[in-house]
């Protein structure tokens, strides 16, 4: 019995191994098929169909609070106070003195601390999974060195911005150290060390607070008060300012945030920025800033022409073409809302620059009978800017400022449709 069943068996393999066999040879001459059916890809093995969650960080600047209702909420991860300045001893600046001598508050800590519509959008926003945070401002160079020296002056800072997280049940941080020089690598380094003091601070009291340091353009290639091979370490994101790329008052009219064009428009673009950023920094810690302004580059009376009224009197009897020697190339910073509000009255045509991959139009100065040029950033623009980030795996992308488009809704269209 036993040897009858072992010999079925043996027939029916025999059987399976033969129609095997011949399905090999009748398709000997074609591209082997993988055992696991055509449609395997080894990628996406532990994979599911979740889109990636990127950043959408928003700086929210005291003077454009007004704006907060017309904010796309479900469309943004993360929005930073702007903000609370510091001294040089670590202490938030409450009041200013304004040039006639008059102690004022301080616009950013007055609105930080009354402004209604601010605690209402925290509230709301938090209620709605938004990360909040206070950017801590720090923007006169002098002042910048003098705290980053004073190592006791951290703890007196420590003290005073932790009140300030408590107080709304905030937990993360931007820090905005901004110098207008360039830095000796040792100042440099020492807010590296700073940002790391902060960084085991929050770790006890803050758990899970995230530190996000706001770097130029071109810190990678100059030496800014953002070491990036040593701050990329420590800080949990970086924020990235990819704009002013331009904004040399005697030049030429130039994109403020081009992706191309290195050395043409303005010595350096986003591509090869993000290339040099990679090189120091893993890709999920980088937000990609773009600018939500332009600058309007024109032709204007120079300001030392207009000193004497005698020479003014004298000027106005000049000839047009004589008077146009006497000007000069300045530029003047608008916000999206504005850039728009200006072409669409006027019906002015939008050009593109191919090269910087940006919008601009050109009109006339009434006043001057110049050539005003605008250069800015509009929802094709900032598109091609999204696939980028997108394209090099960066967190995400970050917006200066919200509230600069008012309330038009193509620029959260954009972001809607690529993220």
């Amino acid at each position: 019995m036993k040897k009858s069943v072992i010999m079925a068996l043996l027939l029916i393999l025999g059987a399976f191994g033969a129609l095997i066999f011949s399905n090999i040879k009748s398709n000997s001459n074609t591209e082997m098929i993988s055992p696991i059916g055509n449609s395997f890809n080894i990628n996406t093995l532990g994979t599911t169909d979740e889109k990636k969650e990127y950043t959408v960080y928003g700086y929210l600047p005291y003077w454009t609070v007004s704006e907060a209702e017309n904010f796309r909420l479900d469309l943004l991860t993360d929005v930073s106070y702007f903000g609370l300045e510091i001294n040089s001893k670590g202490d938030i600046v409450k009041t200013k003195v304004n040039s006639e001598g008059e102690e004022t508050n301080h616009s950013g800590y007055w609105v930080w601390k009354n402004e209604p519509v601010l605690n209402n959008f925290i509230i709301k926003s938090k209620n709605l999974g938004i990360r909040n945070s206070i950017s801590v401002i720090s923007h006169i160079d002098s002042v910048s060195t003098e705290f980053l020296e004073c190592n006791p002056c951290w703890d007196i800072f420590y003290t005073n911005i932790k009140e300030e997280m408590e107080g709304r049940n905030i937990k993360d941080i931007n820090l905005n150290f901004e110098y207008y020089e360039l830095v000796p690598e040792e100042i440099a380094l020492k807010f590296t060390e700073f940002t790391e003091f902060l960084k085991k601070k929050m770790r006890k009291d803050f758990p899970g607070g995230e530190i996000v340091v706001t770097a130029f353009a071109d810190s990678v290639i100059n030496q800014r008060i953002t070491h990036i091979p040593s701050i990329s370490k420590v800080a949990d994101k970086i924020f990235i300012m990819a704009y002013d790329f331009h904004v040399t008052p005697n030049g030429q009219a130039a994109p403020v945030s081009p992706l191309g064009g290195a050395e043409v428009h303005a010595g350096y673009d986003i591509r090869t920025m993000i290339k040099d950023y990679l090189a120091f920094v893993p890709p999920q810690k980088l937000i990609l800033g773009v600018p939500y302004y332009g600058f309007n580059w024109g032709e204007d009376v120079k300001t030392e022409d207009l000193e004497d009224d005698k020479e003014e009197e004298e000027k106005a009897e000049e000839s047009k073409d004589e008077e146009r020697e006497k000007l000069v190339r300045t530029s003047i910073t608008q916000t999206y809302a504005q850039i728009m509000e200006k072409a669409e009255n006027d019906e002015i045509k939008v050009i593109w620059d191919e090269l910087g991959q940006v919008p601009y139009y050109e009109y006339i100065n009434p006043s001057t009978e110049t050539t005003r040029k605008v250069y800015f950033e509009n929802e094709k623009s900032l598109r091609i800017k999204y696939r980028i980030a997108k394209e090099f795996n960066l967190a995400g992308i970050g917006i200066w400022a919200l509230g600069y488009d008012e309330n038009r809704p193509e620029l959260w269209k954009a972001i809607e449709e690529e993220f």
